[in-house]
């Protein structure tokens, strides 16, 4: 090739380079992907046979929810969705038109779903039962309502308001149980589905006297040992109990004695709701 045609081979290359470069400029666009969640209420049935099945409906002792509050939290610790949603009695209805309800059943479990997530891990956090509530965690309730899409997630490890002296929750049979979970879900391109249990941050202890004799049997005194933490943990944690000098087990009300059970009878002795931990030392012991 003579050097004039080599000039002009390389003048042509530059027109189709300088051509192609022309076109705008077009971004990568990320993937997405959605996430389909199913969050139900469960009851623990027999401590023998530490099986989880769906919830009776008895809001009172966790078997059920009134209302519930879904917050997802992205890797940077910042809200990027919120939904909630209340239940009638019959069916159940977003707050907002985001709110969207896949499905449900009756007031023990319902789906919902989140759209347009980025590639990632996130943080779920579900409350159930925190509407128009009028006890100690009346102020909880404040806070979980307050939280806003795009603000920073400070509630991961809130605790509870400490109970003082022989105080234990409120226990009203009409007043929901306090609810609550989280669970870490992976993200990645198309549709993730996955479901999370409720979980009860309280147990209802009730202590039932059987008497099979013919003759009465008078309860003198009754002792509880590590069984009512001053707080915990408004999310299960692995150590439910929560850390800090004022949190410790304290005594529970003292059982107003003598109790007589007449013969062929049974009796309720004790009633109460106590905060969940995980210790293993929990009894109670009483004389006859």
């Amino acid at each position: 090739m003579t050097m004039r045609g080599l000039i002009y081979s390389i003048v042509a290359l530059l027109a189709m380079f300088a051509t192609a470069c022309d076109k705008p400029y077009e971004p990568v666009r990320e993937k997405s992907g959605s996430l389909v969640l199913t969050i139900g209420s469960t009851e623990i049935i027999g401590v023998e046979e530490s099986r989880a099945e769906l919830g009776d409906g008895d809001i009172a002792d966790g078997g059920g929810m009134h209302d519930l509050t879904l917050i997802l939290v992205d890797p940077h610790n910042t809200v990027v969705d919120k939904k909630s949603f209340s239940y009638n009695g019959t069916t159940w209805s977003g707050k907002s038109s985001g709110d969207v309800i896949e499905s449900f059943d009756a007031n023990k479990q319902i789906t919902t779903s989140f759209e347009g997530l980025d590639i990632a891990h996130y943080d779920i956090y579900a409350y159930a039962n925190i509407e128009g509530r009028t006890d100690i965690y009346r102020t909880i309730a404040e806070q979980i309502e307050a939280v806003t899409v795009g603000s920073k997630f400070t509630l991961a490890d809130a605790t509870l308001p400490n109970l003082t002296g022989i105080a234990t929750p409120e226990k009203n049979d009409t007043m929901p149980m306090l609810l609550t979970a989280s669970k870490r879900i992976p993200i990645s391109i198309g549709a993730t589905s996955t479901s999370v249990e409720l979980q009860r941050i309280m147990a209802h202890v009730e202590l039932i006297v059987v008497n099979n004799s013919n003759k009465t049997v008078r309860i003198n005194s009754l002792e509880f040992r590590d069984i009512n933490p001053a707080s915990a943990y408004l999310t299960p944690h692995d150590e439910m109990l929560a850390s800090g000098a004022n949190n410790r087990y304290r005594s529970l009300p003292d059982v107003s004695g003598p109790v007589e059970i007449a013969g062929m009878s049974e009796k309720q002795i004790f009633d109460s709701y106590v905060l969940e931990s995980t210790g293993d030392k929990s009894l109670y012991q009483f004389d006859v």
